[in-house]
């Protein structure tokens, strides 16, 4: 086993357990369509832990990333789900929904480029 492969994102997760803002990922997915046609959607709420932060005004203009967005760090250890692009993260009493998501090469961190919303 290399030590990219869980070392690293098992360490971090051990280390910052509880130390970071609790949130809330919400996926959404479709289960089917109705009689009209039309979709039926239910969601999922998994735990998160991770943290709030801003872009530079050098990556904003460099990435073109709208002066809204926002960069939520979760750590992969502590996430119940892997989030995803539309998925909703609650952090610090406020919605965001995910334009974006990297993971770190060690699959320790989720970097999540997000908008706010209700």
């Amino acid at each position: 086993m290399g030590i990219l492969d869980g070392d690293i994102a098992d360490a971090i997760a051990s280390g910052f357990d509880g130390l970071l803002l609790n949130g809330t990922l919400r996926k959404n997915a479709t289960a089917g369509r109705d009689s009209n046609g039309d979709p039926i959607t239910a969601s999922a709420d998994y735990a998160v832990q991770g943290m709030q932060d801003t872009y530079s005004a050098v990556i904003r203009k460099m990435a073109g990333i709208p002066e809204t967005d926002v960069k939520l760090l979760l750590i992969a250890g502590l996430c119940g789900a892997a989030p995803a692009i539309g998925d909703k993260v609650q952090m610090n009493g406020q919605w965001f929904q995910i334009r974006d998501v990297s993971i770190d090469p060690a699959g320790a961190t989720y970097e999540c480029q997000s908008f706010r919303t209700t």
